[in-house]
């Protein structure tokens, strides 16, 4: 009889011990998962927010398959201009683009450790409002690049450039955190 209770209360400390084992394992994944969520928020890019890219003239006329010489030459005139626009623009909105970058990237900061999704929500509202002007000025250097390029391309080979610079655009996009759900709300205005 002494050997029966012997046998159930040992195997009731080894159970014990490895649900308590168990318990520790799980509760160490869960906060290594909470921490790679946290580092893994994406830093917020003022240029990439308003739209700015530099475009390679080599790379536009490979994508787009010109082959004439001086259709060549012009695309490489359009691309200089558009290239000499976007860095005035980014040269004459310097200071705000780092203020703005910096104010988001520390509020961001600060709400994660806070746990303050509203606070991150007015930053990024914030931003846009600020960012706004700068942006339209990349939109409008963006269109009289189009229209440009509209009128000395072909069809297929605008069509070709406009698939470019929509993947140049989306690679500006941040990805989304993995583990993140829909319910942070949703990103408008960029």
């Amino acid at each position: 009889m002494n050997k029966a209770i012997l046998k159930s209360g040992l195997f009731s400390a080894i159970l014990l011990i490895s649900v308590s084992l168990s318990a520790q394992v799980q509760g160490q994944r869960r906060s290594q998962n909470r921490n790679q969520g946290q580092r893994s928020m994406p830093a917020f890019n003022a240029k990439n927010a308003v739209g700015i890219i530099k475009y390679n003239v080599k790379k536009i006329i490979k994508k787009t398959n010109i082959k004439s010489e001086d259709k060549r030459e012009e695309v490489a005139k359009i691309f200089s201009a558009y290239n000499l626009t976007i860095d005035e623009i980014k040269s004459l909105n310097s200071e705000n683009l780092k203020d703005v970058e910096k104010f988001v990237n520390d509020t961001q900061k600060n709400a994660i450790v806070a746990r303050d999704r509203e606070a991150m929500r007015f930053a990024r509202k914030d931003a846009n409002e600020k960012l706004a002007p700068i942006r339209k000025e990349v939109v409008i250097a963006d269109q009289e690049l189009n229209s440009s390029l509209k009128q000395i391309l072909s069809e297929e080979q605008f069509e070709r450039w406009k698939k470019y610079q929509q993947f140049k655009k989306d690679a500006l996009q941040p990805e989304r955190p993995q583990g993140m759900n829909n319910s942070g709300g949703s990103r408008s205005g960029n």
